[in-house]
């Protein structure tokens, strides 16, 4: 007999155990002569490599088909035959048919993503859109008037009148005789043009979800704690729209750029990696590229059109969000961010920017979105989303009170990146060298028509509701024949 000993032991009510273990009766497993392991270390290194080189999402559906594959009855050992037979049946069909379906619906979500983008459901949509049909703003603004440049992928620069830009509290504006826009960030108010075209969005957070203020909460952490102690540069503190810290990311084109460009987040590079990976900022990011494709599918289909070919031509071009439309970013940090009146002129004209606004504040008090040239203050809270051209639409907030902070996550593309598509990837100069004169000259003219067929890409809202019934149906057919 064979024995190992170990020092006696006993429980507290005297009872001796564990001071000789016996392997006197243990019989040794033999393995039969067939049996080889080189297949199973070679498929466990190949899933290991698998692993390493997919998402963590798809790794959280495939793992369990990866690592166990099915077994072939006719090439089965005994053992493994036995072992398959011990296993509970009902469990292992029930594993292998959600498997499958979890694996087809991932390849369509994956291949109507790069389709059309990042979608909410048309069931939620469409229950939120039929909600904020009540509350539509109408505006008697004709948009054709609104300062887009010729070219029509950039705005007319903004002139201020006065000296210093000031940032205005809210009793300013009042005495102008501005409307205040009562907004406690639970409903969506679609802003419509007098040609009922709707040209902006105020959104709402996602329905019956606490966590998403709670990644609100989490965005603007992230962003304090990111930027305590960084010696930033006077012009990233110090600008034409306000005073308070500002740190841009992501692609541009412009202003003396020969090609489209990765901004140089320079001695901020890490900083920016972490916010630009923190779960709570991607989330909020994610949310306003999906409520941009639903307010204005067919002007979030031109970004697309676009801006994949540009990132298929310049795999240099790093993309912020992976499932975002939008080319750049700007982390607005507090404690008092607070813009000035102004408009971004280098966006695209008929694009939209998305404005997130953050912090601790009272949103009846300050931090209003104000858009001057529809002479409205819109209450905006911690964790609202607002959609507008900001290339064409004057904005600005109104203070916050002492002792409240502030902050805002912004989301915007470049009209030049646009232009250079267009230009089949070449600057002007460089198109007007490839063409004939008269080629050249008809690409110009058709410079002229782009602001308008720009503002025809706007949707009504009877478009809207049409297009996502459409979808509902279309959804409830592929749930039934099981591709979603």
């Amino acid at each position: 007999m064979l024995g190992l000993g170990f020092p006696p032991r006993s429980t507290r009510s005297g009872r001796s155990y564990g001071h000789i273990i016996d392997w006197g009766d243990v019989q040794p497993i033999v393995c039969p002569a067939s049996f080889d392991i080189s297949p199973l270390l070679k498929k466990a290194i190949e899933v290991d490599n698998a692993l390493d080189s997919i998402p963590i999402d798809a790794r959280l559906l495939d793992s369990a088909e990866l690592l166990h594959p099915a077994i072939d009855p006719s090439t089965a050992s005994s053992s493994n035959r036995a072992m398959e037979s011990d296993a509970d049946p009902d469990l292992s069909r029930g594993v292998k048919k959600v498997k499958r379906s979890h694996v087809h619906r991932r390849k369509h979500r994956t291949k109507r993503i790069q389709r059309e983008g990042h979608l909410p459901s048309a069931k939620k949509m469409g229950a939120m859109m039929n909600q904020a049909a009540d509350f539509v703003l109408n505006i008697p603004i004709s948009l054709e008037g609104l300062p887009s440049s010729a070219c029509g992928y950039r705005a007319k620069s903004h002139k201020r009148t006065g000296g210093k830009p000031i940032v205005h509290d809210m009793a300013h504006y009042l005495r102008l005789g501005y409307r205040v826009l009562k907004n406690d960030g639970s409903k969506t108010f679609p802003i419509q043009s007098s040609q009922q075209k709707i040209f902006a969005v105020i959104v709402g957070p996602p329905k019956d979800d606490p966590t998403y203020l709670e990644s609100c909460v989490g965005a603007f952490d992230a962003m304090q704690s990111s930027c305590e102690g960084v010696d930033f540069k006077t012009h990233e503190v110090h600008h034409p729209r306000g005073e308070y810290a500002v740190v841009n990311a992501g692609v541009v084109y412009g202003q003396g750029c020969q090609a489209p460009c990765n901004l140089n987040t320079g001695p901020h590079a890490a900083m920016v990696d972490g916010l630009l990976n923190n779960e709570h900022i991607r989330r909020l990011a994610i949310y306003a590229s999906a409520a941009f494709s639903a307010w204005a599918p067919r002007v979030f289909r031109y970004y697309k059109e676009h801006l994949e070919p540009l990132f298929e031509k310049m795999p240099h071009l790093r993309r912020i969000f992976d499932r975002s439309v939008f080319t750049s970013a700007a982390f607005n940090f507090g404690p008092n961010a607070c813009t000035c009146s102004h408009r971004d002129c280098m966006n695209c004209p008929f694009g939209w920017c998305a404005i997130q606004s953050l912090g601790t504040f009272d949103h009846t008090q300050g931090g209003h979105l104000v858009l001057e040239d529809l002479k409205l203050l819109v209450e905006f809270p911690t964790g609202s989303l607002i959609l507008i051209p900001s290339a064409v639409l004057t904005h600005a907030n109104t203070a916050i009170q002492s002792g409240e902070k502030r902050a805002s996550f912004t989301q915007y593309c470049a009209g030049g990146l646009f232009r250079f598509v267009d230009n089949s990837f070449l600057t002007q100069s460089q198109l007007q060298a490839s063409l004939s004169a008269e080629e050249f000259r008809e690409r110009m003219d058709q410079k002229q028509q782009r602001w308008k067929r720009g503002l025809d890409l706007y949707s009504t809202l009877e478009e809207l509701l049409a297009d996502v019934n459409t979808r509902v149906e279309a959804e409830a057919s592929q749930i039934e024949e099981g591709q979603i």
